[in-house]
């Protein structure tokens, strides 16, 4: 299914630069005029006229009204130089006049901030907007100068409170009343792309889209394992004993996953399941309909105590995959996340489809090409890599929990998408969701 979806992008640059060098063509080309037409009757003339004419003025002062006429056409000369030579040039050549406005315009855009950013501070917004364009006594700098990898650095730094070139001092406090490293993260990337929005092209928000948070795929100790499952564990519980007393009490659950891939799969199995297991038992996800999840094993794992061992390329040949089915479908596994190159989604079910993730059976499925690269209906309602992935997670799983898509919708314009919506394929209106909503925390068929 295409998106509808497009983006529409306007980018508004005035060239203050060229008015004023116009503008100051006009002014020297009078000026030059004014000298050429001077008459000889100016103080330093009438002077000399009478210098000749009485010879009875004492020396000294004589001498002290030439210094002084010397010193005011010096002075003259020097001040009217530039003028005379930007109105010979106006006068002889209007293409060199232009020209040599757009050099001084291209010339002052590499040597400091856009002047955009001068108005933005006088009017006390964004205070540290310069940080993003260099200070005007540098070399103009910006996030655009920046590698790819150091951009992604400094947001990641950013969102973690640290001082960062991409987002102000002021926005770090914002950050803190965000939930979730994926919450913070999403967060750090919005106000960069608020922050240089109307001084970057769009090339600057493209870039931040594209990073991912590295702490979501690092290796998991038995240890921290078993502290998120501590902490899903309790909200889990405490949902639980909440819902008792009302119309739709919910029933507590610990659901068993494995993971495995199928087709030519270029990622980390992994970093594939690390992130799954802090994703599915974030507090904001699905512990808060009373689930918790443990990883059983993967397809081609060594052990069964964490994701060590982890074979990323399981499935590329048959008797690999034939493997990959029997160990994901066994006893252990209540359901089966499977990282699966897209051209192969439709081997699960004609249901599916290479565009996106779907969900048949057991068998929650993600899309590697929309793991790598998500669709411009989420990145256009600005979405980056790591939110969209930590939706798709949720959102299949969420089938696996009994729910449907596009069960609910956003309740005004706006409004956070339900979780469930297909946000992959339209917003309808709303704005993005990477975490199941009130309404839509329950579970059914468990």
């Amino acid at each position: 299914m295409k998106d509808w979806q497009s983006a529409h992008i306007t980018r508004e640059a005035p060239d203050t630069q060229h008015n004023w060098n116009a503008q100051h063509a006009e002014h020297t080309e009078y000026a030059g005029h004014a000298e050429h037409s001077r008459t000889p009757n100016n103080t330093c003339a009438e002077h000399n006229i009478s210098w000749h004419i009485n010879w009875h003025i004492p020396w000294h002062t004589v001498s002290f009204v030439f210094l002084a006429c010397l010193a005011l056409v010096t002075a003259l000369v020097a001040s009217s130089a530039p003028l005379a030579h930007a109105a010979t040039h106006s006068a002889t050549s209007p293409t060199a006049t232009a020209q040599t406005s757009a050099a001084t315009h291209t010339a002052a855009a590499h040597t400091r901030p856009h002047p955009q950013a001068y108005t933005a501070l006088a009017q006390g917004k964004a205070p540290a907007i310069i940080t993003l364009l260099g200070l005007p006594e540098e070399q103009a700098t910006s996030p655009l100068d920046l590698s790819d990898e150091q951009l992604c650095d400094n947001l990641v730094a950013a969102s973690a409170d640290k001082p960062s070139q991409i987002i102000t001092t002021r926005d770090l406090q914002t950050l803190k009343n965000q939930a979730s490293a994926v919450d913070r993260f999403s967060a750090a990337q919005s106000l960069a792309t608020a922050e240089a929005g109307p001084l970057q092209p769009q090339l600057f928000a493209a870039r931040l889209q594209k990073c991912t948070l590295p702490g979501q795929y690092e290796p998991l100790s038995s240890q921290e394992r078993e502290k998120i499952i501590s902490q899903a564990s309790a909200t889990a519980d405490e949902a639980v004993q909440e819902s008792q007393g009302t119309s739709h009490p919910l029933t507590r659950h610990e659901l068993h996953y494995c993971v495995a891939t199928r087709g030519s799969v270029s990622e980390s199995l992994e970093q594939f399941e690390n992130k799954i297991f802090r994703t599915l038992n974030s507090p904001e996800s699905w512990p808060r309909a009373g689930v918790t999840f443990r990883f059983a094993h993967a397809a081609s794992a060594s052990g069964s105590d964490g994701a060590s061992g982890v074979n990323a390329n399981s499935g590329a040949d048959s008797s690999s995959s034939a493997a990959a089915d029997s160990a994901a479908n066994s006893a252990d596994c209540d359901f089966t996340l499977w990282l699966s190159e897209a051209s192969q989604v439709l081997s699960f079910s004609s249901y599916c489809s290479v565009e996106y993730s779907c969900r048949v059976g057991n068998a929650v499925i993600i899309n590697q090409s929309r793991w790598n690269e998500p669709t411009s209906s989420w990145l256009n309602g600005g979405g980056n890599l790591e939110n969209y992935r930590t939706m798709v997670l949720n959102h299949e799983v969420g089938h696996r929990l009994g729910h449907m898509d596009n069960e609910n919708v956003c309740q005004a314009a706006n409004g956070p998408a339900p979780l469930m919506q297909e946000q992959s394929i339209s917003l309808r209106g709303c704005s993005i969701r990477w975490w199941p909503q009130s309404l839509e925390l329950w579970t059914a068929g468990l």
